[in-house]
């Protein structure tokens, strides 16, 4: 959550920015990192445990934004004796750099990574399931600054997303059957 700078939800009258948009357009943007050092945090809970890393150099040309959390609900279900083999985990890691090349005109390149691994089986051990979900963003971006009133940016982008769903159902008599 501390990542995000700001949220907009536009319904309708979108900004040429984004093109042939019907129905609605959700925007996230990620925070700017402070300059003025480095700065670091990390945060541990019962439910997980985050880092942040933010900095600048080159006199406050460029910046970096490092963040990471580790999902701790794996541990905290076999510490609670939870009913069933139930060991949901998950984690997340985005990174950003950015650097002024001059004046109005800025690159920058952004990660975001998030997995997801849900495992468990009933009590009798009648049924299994893994659910592994994950999905890896890459974007590089150009913003410039063209002239008051005009600007422009360019964005090249890859992303890949996963899942892997698995599920056995154990019969009475020994059986094996396999849903996927």
């Amino acid at each position: 959550v501390e990542t995000v700078g700001n949220v907009a939800l536009i319904t309708g009258g979108f900004p040429a920015e984004y093109g042939d948009r019907t129905a609605g357009v959700f925007s996230l943007n990620s925070v700017e990192p402070r300059t003025d050092g480095v700065h670091t945090s990390v945060g541990l809970s019962f439910m997980n445990l985050s880092l942040r890393n933010e900095g600048g150099f080159d006199d406050g040309r460029g910046s970096w934004l490092f963040t990471a959390r580790r999902g701790f609900m794996d541990i905290v279900f076999g510490i609670a004796n939870v009913e069933g083999d139930f060991h949901p985990a998950y984690y997340d890691v985005f990174g950003k750099v950015g650097y002024e090349i001059r004046p109005g005109h800025e690159l920058s390149a952004r990660i975001l990574h998030a997995g997801d691994d849900l495992r468990g089986s009933d009590d009798d051990d009648k049924s299994r399931h893994d659910d592994l979900y994950g999905s890896s963003y890459l974007w590089l971006t150009w913003d410039s600054e063209i002239s008051e009133g005009l600007s422009s940016r360019t964005i090249l982008s890859g992303s890949r997303v996963f899942k892997d769903r698995h599920a056995q159902d154990f019969e009475d008599d020994g059986a094996t059957r396999i849903l996927d």
